[in-house]
């Protein structure tokens, strides 16, 4: 930052850049940037990055005026009319918005002006906009004060918008503690705070002096597709040329982009020419393999992972993909599963004999620290969970620490981190930086969300990065590591007799492994109307739509046999498949999935196949009946939303847990009924639903009422049960 203010401009670039390449994402250093380009004339680049800082924190007002002041030095003037009134929706205000208001209002009628003159021929259109820029500064009201943020209720939609008190009127580089250097970052939540207020308007920088910068020039963002992946800008993917055909390192950071934002026929295509490009590389064969499995293209999957352990065998992504892929396989059973996650997590704890050493017990005066390991803090189903869990816990005896390991972030971040005590943004931080940080942050407990999911962090677990560590909520297995002490979870998910499957001791909660909030408020995507629990689409199309929302490696061919069948049983119903990877029509999920079903009698009309959008999976189901669930493994929470607006769940469980999540919730619901014992009584528990119509309307009318007043949505009960599950398994510890 004093580099920027004292037009040291390559020095400063240099800072920014660090501190993203240690903190993807992080806000101040995006911002700053874009100030940066804009002052050296890179409109564009300045663009990108100013929108996309806005999207993800839009609590910032500067943010936003520095935007605005980008899109109006662009001419962008519709857009900043557009932007402008979309502030001020969601609270922006005070004198630097009039300002920027009336700035807009000028450019707005100097511009018709132009085009007037240049039409008649009568005046010049550059001499007309150089007598507006003139104007501009002459009119425009100076920085100012803004008022005090409105008083929004906490449960109002607009309440994770609130905006400072004052802020200055044209773009400008945050300063203070916010840019701290990586090594000393401290991103708790009063920190941050800080970063917000801005209650003093930041100290301006200097304008870029030519002479100064030794014949530096800016280095235009991005300066690869990897620092768009990391900023999750979809815009600016669009924007940037497409890599050559040789170029294995373009498209290999294309593909890491498209994987980030779960567009897996994009990420696909392009990680197949990375890997024809760089046939030695493993992490292009890994990530081929990620979007491969994405698409449900197991076998394929499994091929690409291997490939990438026969050129790196330590590749631990790798070996945890092919433990993922086994969770799809109804053929390998459970002790030989539990024999491979044990072998994978002795290998990881053979590289690091020493586990970590910790102090005894938490400093005296505070409670206990608890960290998640978290890949998920953003519009994902975990959030469901987290959120209600974390709000809860904020008035108890526990102290929450969340590390989170993605660089997408959205409204519901935002609540997640107002949520808990402390905050750590790790994408692209190295495990051995993690294992520090987690340490000097003194956490007791550690909970890993990942398990073997793609992104995990179970090399740190491996360690023991914190004196007690726990798994849960992600992954449907055992860890593998010895030094796992725990798995949280239920006596429906895992009965009694299945102990040996795991690594860890299991603590069956209550009630439920979750607890579950609908976030459609949070994200303010649609009107609340759009969420009420209408009628059954039956009763007016007059025919059953059947449906499912979840991953499409689970639509193996076993389930799409099976929902052929249904399909068979009900004559003219149809089936609504939203999935991630149908982005594209012609993809080769849709095509895969058209020519299963067809192969089986189900003709291509009694398909919809639609794209899983993020948000609007309770919109979806006014479209569904009746929701099929998946298995061998299970949808799991994602399931959870199309029982709230009222949709009735049919699953089989089988031996393993990744089969039993839907079991879970209806028993816990309180439907049973619908919880099949083999495929035949699977299909006659569908044909049972579809026969009755008016009693499948009564079903959803009421589903929803019996479902608030169940252990799923009663948040606090779920947090002291979680609490007093965590206090006995650390005071078991202290005393064993």
């Amino acid at each position: 930052m004093a580099c920027h203010q004292a037009g040291q401009l390559p020095e400063a670039e240099q800072g920014y850049r660090a501190i993203l390449a240690q903190q993807p994402g992080h806000p101040d250093a995006l911002h700053n940037l874009g100030i940066l380009a804009l002052q050296v004339g890179e409109m564009a680049v300045a663009l990108n990055l100013l929108k996309t800082v806005l999207e993800h924190y839009p609590q910032h007002a500067q943010f936003w005026l520095s935007y605005l002041q980008a899109l109006i030095q662009a001419d962008q003037i519709d857009t900043a009319r557009q932007v402008l009134a979309q502030g001020r929706e969601l609270g922006l205000q005070g004198e630097a918005v009039d300002a920027l208001a009336a700035q807009l209002a000028v450019s707005e009628e100097v511009a018709i002006a132009a085009a007037e003159a240049e039409a008649l021929n009568d005046v010049p259109a550059d001499e007309t906009m150089a007598a507006t820029a003139n104007l501009t500064q002459t009119e425009a009201a100076p920085a100012g004060d803004g008022p005090e943020p409105a008083d929004v209720p906490a449960d109002s939609p607009d309440h994770a918008v609130l905006l400072p008190e004052q802020a200055g009127a044209e773009p400008e580089a945050i300063s203070d503690a916010d840019l701290a250097t990586p090594d000393t970052q401290d991103s708790t939540p009063a920190d941050h705070d800080h970063a917000d207020a801005l209650t003093a308007a930041p100290s301006r920088v200097a304008d870029p002096d030519p002479a100064s910068a030794s014949g530096w020039t800016f280095t235009p963002l991005p300066d690869s597709h990897a620092e768009l992946a990391a900023c999750h800008d979809e815009q600016a993917l669009a924007d940037s040329p497409p890599p050559s055909a040789d170029d294995g390192p373009g498209h290999l950071a294309q593909g890491e982009a498209a994987l980030i934002r779960q567009h897996y026929t994009d990420a696909w295509r392009a990680l197949q020419q990375a890997c024809r490009c760089l046939p030695e590389h493993a992490p292009a064969w890994l990530r081929l393999a990620q979007a491969s499995y994405g698409l449900g293209r197991l076998d394929e999957a499994e091929r690409h992972f291997r490939q990438a352990l026969a050129l790196d065998a330590g590749l631990t992504a790798a070996h945890s993909g092919l433990l993922l892929l086994g969770q799809h396989h109804s053929s390998l059973n459970a002790d030989s599963a539990a024999q491979q996650h044990r072998a994978l997590g002795e290998a990881l704890e053979q590289r690091w004999p020493s586990a970590a050493t910790h102090a005894a017990a938490p400093q005296p005066g505070r409670g206990l620290r608890v960290g998640f390991v978290a890949a998920s803090l953003y519009d994902h189903p975990h959030a469901h969970v987290l959120l209600p869990l974390w709000q809860a816990l904020a008035s108890g005896s526990l102290e929450v620490l969340a590390y989170n390991d993605s660089p997408v972030q959205d409204a519901i971040t935002t609540r997640l981190r107002a949520a808990c005590a402390g905050w750590r943004d790790i994408y692209g931080q190295d495990d051995d930086s993690l294992l520090a940080q987690i340490q000097a942050d003194q956490v007791d407990i550690l909970i890993d969300l990942s398990g073997h999911l793609p992104g995990n962090r179970l090399e740190v677990f491996a360690r023991q990065a914190a004196p007690l560590q726990v798994s849960w909520l992600g992954y449907p297995d055992s860890s593998g590591l010895s030094r796992m002490h725990w798995r949280l979870t239920d006596a429906f998910i895992d009965p009694p007799g299945v102990e040996t499957r795991y690594s860890e001791q299991l603590w069956r909660l209550p009630d439920s492994a979750w607890c579950y909030q609908p976030l459609w408020h949070v994200l303010q995507q649609r009107p609340s109307s759009d969420y009420a629990v209408c009628a059954t689409p039956a009763l007016h199309r007059g025919y059953v739509t059947f449906g499912a929302s979840q991953h499409a490696a689970c639509l193996g061919p076993e389930v799409i046999a099976l929902w052929a069948q249904v399909l068979h049983a009900v004559p003219d119903s149809r089936l609504l498949l939203e999935l991630d990877g149908l982005e594209a029509g012609d993809g080769p999920l849709h095509v895969a999935l058209t020519t299963q079903f067809v192969e089986r009698g189900i003709g291509a009309h009694r398909l919809q196949l639609v794209a899983r959008t993020p948000g609007r999976q309770a919109v979806r189901a006014h479209d569904m009946d009746i929701a099929l669930d998946s298995f061998p493994v299970s949808a799991g929470l994602a399931s959870c939303e199309l029982l709230w607006m009222g949709v009735p769940l049919v699953t089989l469980p089988g031996p393993r847990a990744a089969s039993r999540s839907g079991a879970s919730l209806l028993s816990t619901l309180g439907y049973p009924q619908w919880i099949a014992h083999s495929k035949v009584d699977y299909v006659r528990i569908a044909k049972t639903l579809a026969s009755d119509l008016a009693r499948l309307n009564r079903i959803r009318l009421g589903l929803r009422v019996e479902m608030e007043s169940s252990p799923l949505r009663q948040a606090q009960r779920f947090a002291e049960q979680m609490e007093t599950a965590l206090h006995s398994m650390w005071d078991g510890r202290q005393t064993g």
